[in-house]
């Protein structure tokens, strides 16, 4: 009896198991923007192959359009872990991360491609670092936004004397000192306003960024577009230190080498070429487009940069910066070098 229980224990332990299922991993994705935006769209293709890659281990739950955190709330959510990986504008929360805001300072890049390569460039900075830390994150990639404009009912907008003593339409509190500077009379509005702002004469111009003029199908109204690369509006894509140290190391360097400066580049490069089709749209609907050089770009450069800078001078003191004149140099140069790269 003993022998044929010790057989059978050892015919047991010759026998194949069943192959244990690997595990997954899933992870949290909070964004604001909707599911038609480039920025959402190449999210979805950038998850996709990442889930593939990683054998399907890897699953990612997206809440778009403000559905699991809105964004006024995202530092906090990403920090304590109320979402995994979250779609941070670092403007949102100028008292927590004011230098990694500064990329929109200003005429700092020329287009959506350079500014979301310059907030990649920026994570090497110790000040960000810091920022970052506060916000118990790491840096998955950056993304911008694309280019304002200055859409106008009638006069076409060349120097800033065409500007002056119109009323200018705007969404974003940041623009106002921009649009006083350059002789305009600034007038805010909220976005599902701005159609019927303008049709009902509220307004000469309206400044805002280029795909906003097409998705709010402005092109039926204004005759002129001015191109102004002014303020980009960049966003940081943070995950939670927590959820990636959650995750098997090959996945987590699976992860990180498939998003960085790799994705940083695509994605902006993304909402840059989708800004040119609404540009080229706008061009058959029968607009103007209206690309001022260098030398006619830069006294709008000057008026901006001088009636600015006091805010970004006033943000960065308050973090503790008792000299503001370094690190505003420092990000300048930066931009500089990756505008002429």
């Amino acid at each position: 009896m003993k022998k044929g229980i010790l057989l059978l224990a050892s015919l047991l332990l010759l026998a194949p198991h069943p192959a244990r299922a690997a595990e997954t991993y899933e992870l949290n994705v909070a964004h604001p923007v909707t599911a038609t935006h480039p920025i959402s769209v190449y999210l979805a293709a950038l998850l996709d192959d990442i889930r593939a890659k990683s054998g399907g281990r890897l699953e990612f739950h997206v809440y778009e359009n403000n559905t699991l955190i809105k964004s006024d709330g995202m530092f906090k959510a990403i920090r304590d872990g109320g979402t995994d990986i979250g779609m941070l504008p670092p403007g949102f929360v100028p008292a927590d991360m004011p230098h990694s805001m500064t990329h929109d300072m200003s005429f700092m890049s020329s287009n959506a491609s350079t500014a979301g390569e310059l907030m990649w460039a920026m994570r090497e900075l110790p000040e960000v670092q810091a920022e970052l830390n506060k916000a118990n994150a790491v840096l998955l990639f950056a993304a911008s936004g694309d280019r304002p404009a200055l859409g106008s009912l009638s006069t076409p907008i060349r120097q800033m004397s065409d500007l002056k003593g119109k009323r200018v339409l705007f969404w974003q509190a940041n623009f106002i000192d921009e649009i006083k500077a350059w002789g305009g009379i600034p007038v805010q509005i909220s976005i599902p306003d701005t159609y019927v702002a303008l049709q009902r004469g509220m307004g000469e111009v309206m400044y805002g960024a280029i795909p906003m003029f097409a998705s709010l199908k402005l092109q039926e109204l204004i005759k002129h577009l001015t191109i102004m690369p002014s303020s980009m509006g960049g966003t940081m894509w943070l995950i939670n230190k927590d959820s990636l140290a959650s995750l098997p190391p090959d996945l987590q360097k699976l992860l990180l080498d498939e998003t960085g400066e790799k994705a940083s580049l695509g994605i902006s490069n993304a909402v840059y070429q989708a800004a040119n089709r609404d540009l080229d749209a706008m061009t058959r609907a029968g607009v103007e487009i209206i690309r001022l050089s260098p030398e006619e770009l830069a006294p709008w450069k000057a008026a901006s940069i001088a009636a600015t800078s006091p805010y970004w001078e006033s943000l960065l003191r308050r973090a503790g910066d008792k000299d503001t004149a370094p690190w505003m140099q420092r990000v300048r140069a930066l931009a500089e070098k990756v505008e002429t790269k």
